[in-house]
């Protein structure tokens, strides 16, 4: 699986003491479900996150887990309870960011 690294410019809130804005970074580790859930590590830290796009909204959780294998178990599981919300028509989306 092929690794890509984006880099997001951060709110100017993030700002430092100096000036300099602090750039993130998101490497995509895998993509599951025909790229409907992502896998991802945010700024070279350890912790793996699951990220999808849910009701025109995107939705993120915190793995919690360092390893592919075992991120990919809870992602999976956190993703298909996800849907099974979504179809059954409860709208409290947990970890939801606007995308605009």
């Amino acid at each position: 699986m092929r690794k890509s690294v984006t880099r997001h410019d951060p709110p100017s809130l993030t700002q430092t003491a100096l000036g300099k804005r602090r750039q993130q970074t998101t490497e995509t580790l895998s993509k599951l479900y025909h790229g409907k859930l992502r896998l991802e590590r945010r700024n070279n830290g350890r912790i793996i996150h699951a990220r999808t796009f849910q009701q025109g909204k995107l939705v993120t959780k915190s793995t919690g887990e360092t390893t592919i294998g075992a991120a990919t178990k809870v992602a999976t599981d956190w993703y298909l309870d996800l849907l099974n919300r979504v179809r059954s028509g409860q709208h409290d989306l947990p970890g939801v960011f606007r995308t605009s």
